[in-house]
């Protein structure tokens, strides 16, 4: 599996367990910093969790 198949699958995943729906006013301020349809959903406070974690396991074991 590419990388960019494992984020895609990532991100879904994310939406799915955590994802919350944006806000007309969201959305529009997503759009403008990022480009039109940027932002799918934003996440409740596990999805943040969710990828902080997965940072974690995917940073090097050498750190620090």
């Amino acid at each position: 599996m590419s990388n960019q198949d494992r984020n895609k699958a990532f991100a879904a995943e994310l939406e799915a367990r955590f994802g919350a729906e944006l806000d007309s006013r969201d959305r529009a301020a997503a759009a403008q910093a990022l480009g039109q349809d940027a932002a799918r959903c934003k996440l409740r406070p596990g999805g943040l969790r969710a990828v902080f974690k997965a940072l974690d396991d995917a940073a090097p074991a050498s750190r620090g």
